[in-house]
């Protein structure tokens, strides 16, 4: 996914990578220009992210579950 998500950014190409979280709707940090962009690229498609750690700060999608697409 880190490569689709680099090559759409470098072609310009409008494939939604930042869409893509980790399986406990974790961001994921090896995207471009992480977390601030696919913060805002998903805040500004109405998620709301939350931050969480002191040390080892990470963020996450709230309420991912409702968002989830199931299989036909």
């Amino acid at each position: 996914m880190n490569i689709s998500a680099h090559a759409s950014v470098e072609t310009g190409d409008d494939v939604p990578y930042w869409r893509t979280l980790k399986s406990d709707s974790e961001l994921n940090p090896g995207f471009p220009n992480a977390p601030e962009e696919q913060i805002a690229l998903l805040e500004s498609e109405g998620f709301e992210i939350v931050q969480k750690g002191r040390k080892k700060i990470r963020y996450f999608v709230k309420d991912y579950e409702n968002y989830l697409v199931s299989e036909i």
